[in-house]
């Protein structure tokens, strides 16, 4: 999705409103790909997935697709929304921390009251939700507690110029990790171990392992 927007026109990626213009067209496709009820998913994946139920996917490849993609549809493109902002943001810190130190309080103060009443609506509301209501919410209010948490984590210079390092290592891989685990360790949509040594658990996990992180 971030490749194939960016590299469509990519000469108006640097200018102020052609981006602007690319992420609004995007915004659009994903609305209509997933929020509106007009079968263009299925329309989309027609040709790759089945809706005959398997292991893993007892609705369906289909559906199990779309139900997986569904629960973080919009993370990409927030994504996309906070690196172009982040400039602007970076900016915006600094002028405000080169301010009196009463104005550099009160409007620290009066952003994080702000975000920290959203996020508390979000514990008290979506977040108590039962699972499957959850679900249905969670690409819409998912985003609350992590821009929250990157707000107070990054409130002071003194804390963005400080980090874990083990977490800053890890940090470098998770996301292919994570991904490679259900390619790897896990099959059948996730529901079941790949085993390449029937018999022999323990050897099959090292073998799977060793494949993992080659």
């Amino acid at each position: 999705m971030v490749y194939v927007t960016m590299r469509i026109a990519k000469h108006v990626n640097y200018t102020k409103w052609g981006i602007r213009i690319k992420l609004s067209i995007l915004a659009l496709i994903i609305f209509c790909v997933w929020d509106v009820k007009n079968n263009l998913f299925y329309m989309m994946h027609r040709p790759f997935l089945g809706e005959t139920p398997m292991l893993g996917a007892t609705s369906g490849a289909m559906w199990e697709w779309y139900f997986r993609s569904s629960l973080d549809h919009w993370s990409t493109f927030l994504g996309m929304i906070f690196a172009l902002n982040f400039p602007i943001t970076s900016l915006f810190y600094r002028k405000l921390e080169a301010q009196p130190l009463v104005w550099h309080i009160l409007g620290k103060l009066s952003m994080g009251l702000a975000l920290f009443c959203v996020f508390w609506w979000w514990v008290m509301g979506p977040f108590q939700e039962g699972k499957f209501q959850y679900n249905a919410t969670n690409a819409y209010y998912g985003f609350i507690p992590l821009i929250t948490y990157i707000y107070f984590r990054n409130l002071t210079p003194w804390l963005r110029n400080h980090s874990l390092d083990l977490l800053h290592q890890i940090g470098k891989t998770t996301l292919e990790t994570y991904l490679m685990q259900h390619h790897i360790w896990l099959t059948s949509n996730a529901k079941s171990l790949l085993t390449l040594i029937p018999g022999f658990p323990k050897c099959n996990m090292l073998l799977v392992t060793v494949l993992y992180y080659v």
